[in-house]
């Protein structure tokens, strides 16, 4: 059975949510239980698992060929868990085609951008700037970027005014400072209030992951 088919497979059971039953009868699946002991990493088992389709074949045994799956198919479950959980979720669990990407790209072009070190400066001493998590109202409760007040991405263009002296006298030039939670959000959210006439508008591009585990406060 070649790795597509074994791919295809293997999101069947993932869709029909038989998974360990699966894993059950063919192989081994303790080592990857335990290894996937947070909610977070157990989204990425669907990832480890096509991973494991592309490069062991044994699972899928025939009469003909009969192994010890234990002892062969543990290496690359190993290999599987070590590689995935390597990469962020969000890449692995990215869910919008490339047409997606290519516009937040243009919106970065188009707008300022800081990463953490620069972020981290200004959430210590913000002036007059306006920091804005344009994240959903429970990732903002779950823990936020000290100062920062929260619109949702879908409600920035309408919910900025009130923070900017509208309707007496729009502070049109008030430093903005969006951020979300890898910077796509931000960069997307900044492009729009620089349409609608801001002149200062900054897209923070960081994991807000990374700036947990720099040492930087979350605030909730």
């Amino acid at each position: 059975m070649d790795a597509q088919i074994r791919g295809q497979v293997l999101q069947s059971y993932i869709s029909h949510g038989v998974v360990e039953d699966f894993f059950d009868q063919t192989c081994p699946l303790s080592a990857l239980r335990r290894a996937l002991s947070n909610s977070q990493d157990q989204g990425r088992l669907p990832s480890v698992l096509i991973i494991v389709s592309h490069v062991s074949a044994p699972c899928f045994k025939s009469q003909e060929e009969e192994v010890d799956m234990n002892q062969f198919f543990t290496p690359y479950l190993v290999i599987a868990i070590g590689v995935v959980l390597s990469v962020p979720p969000m890449a692995l669990a990215q869910s919008f085609p490339p047409v997606v990407t290519q516009k937040i790209q243009v919106a970065q072009k188009q707008v300022k951008t800081i990463g953490l070190e620069e972020y981290r400066k200004v959430v210590a001493s913000p002036g007059d700037a306006l920091i804005v998590d344009v994240r959903e109202p429970h990732e903002y409760a779950a823990g936020h970027v000290p100062g920062a007040i929260n619109i949702p991405r879908g409600l920035v263009e309408f919910q900025i005014w009130k923070h900017v002296g509208f309707p007496a006298t729009p502070e049109m030039d008030r430093p903005l400072y969006l951020q979300c939670q890898s910077g796509n959000r931000a960069s997307l959210a900044a492009q729009s209030l620089a349409e609608l006439g801001f002149t200062h508008t900054t897209a923070v591009v960081m994991s807000l992951e990374e700036w947990q585990k720099a040492g930087n406060p979350l605030a909730k």
